[in-house]
Formats: C-alpha cells, structure tokens, sequence
C-alpha cells in the first residue's frame, strides 16, 4: 500500500501570461511566495510522519488541481510555471529528493471552480 499526502493551498499561483507581463523583482517575489506556501503546506502534511533529515519518498506521483474562481477557459500549459513553485516547495519540504522526471510524475488537472475560495488541491502519492 502507498503513502499519500493531500493539502490544499489557498489562492491560485500566477500563470505564465501574468509572469511574462511582470518585471523580474516581481516574478522572483512570486516565486519566492508560492514555493514557500507549497512548502508550509508540505511541511505541515509530513513533519509528524518523517524523521527530520529524511526524505518521505523516492518516487511520487503528484496531481495538481487547481479550482478557479470561475469556469473560464484556461489552458494547463499557461500554469507551468506556477506548478514548478509548486514542485519545488515540495523539494525543499523533503517530500522527495528532487522534482526530475525520476522522482516525479506530474498531473495536472483543472477541478470544479470555487468562486469564494478559489485554491489549489495538492495530492502526493508514493510510486514503488
């Protein structure tokens, strides 16, 4: 049976189209939040789980839903950048040792819109 972690993130991270638009300080700040919210978030799902130091698995398989505030069309590629924040808060939270395509599969996905809450579902699951 494999580990799962689930967390969910409040707000939704600046796609590709907005981080072209901003100037580099204001990208780095972007950058700078959402991997540190990804990474509070990660924090919080597996520091009573793991020994601090240790990595909480070799492989994952993370599937990324993002809930908008409206059904608007929206392309996933638009959100690469955004799910690489993402990525690499799990990283430096330990979930996994680095976020290549040999540790991670990656899934993105757009779910029902929440228009008062629009948020971003992190699922984490181990791959033996």
């Amino acid at each position: 049976m494999s580990r799962t972690l689930r967390f969910t993130i409040l707000g939704i991270p600046p796609g590709l189209n907005v981080l072209r638009r901003m100037h580099h300080y204001h990208w780095a700040d972007a950058k700078r939040d959402w991997t540190g919210r990804s990474y509070e978030a990660a924090l919080e799902a597996v520091k009573r789980i793991i020994p601090k130091g240790e990595v909480w698995a070799q492989k994952v398989r993370v599937t990324v839903t993002y809930h908008f505030a409206d059904a608007r069309r929206r392309d996933p590629d638009n959100y690469a950048s955004a799910t690489k924040f993402l990525l690499d808060g799990l990283t430096l939270a330990r979930v996994m040792p680095d976020d290549d395509f040999g540790h991670v599969e990656l899934v993105v996905r757009r779910g029902e819109p929440d228009k008062r809450n629009p948020h971003v579902e992190v699922l984490v699951e181990e791959v033996e």
